[in-house]
């Protein structure tokens, strides 16, 4: 790949790099950018959305909740807890986008 060398007194002498092409996976980029546009729309949602913060978190890491509402979180409180979900994101399963109803 490259490397440096040395001279007597510990300087540099010279520096080579080899650099290797790989083809651009433009398909992987999309579908990353796609990943990253739904993971961005859920945290929005979380933050602006009047449903039940529980189920929220719940519907972001794929857990479904049955319950209309925890009673405990802030929107809960106030009355407005109604949350589902809306579709997954794929990312290793790990989480869902979410809408308020």
């Amino acid at each position: 790949m490259g490397g440096v060398g040395a001279g007597p007194a510990g300087d540099p002498v010279g520096f080579s790099l080899t650099l290797r092409r790989r083809p651009l996976r433009l398909e992987a980029l999309n579908r990353l950018r796609s990943i990253q546009v739904g993971q961005a729309e859920a945290v929005q949602s979380y933050a602006k959305g009047r449903g039940c913060r529980r189920r929220a978190l719940l519907a972001y890491f794929g857990e479904e909740d049955q319950s209309a509402s925890c009673g405990k979180c802030d929107r809960c409180r106030r009355g407005s807890g109604n949350y589902r979900l809306r579709g997954v994101w794929p990312l290793a399963g790990l989480f869902g986008k979410a809408t308020n109803d």
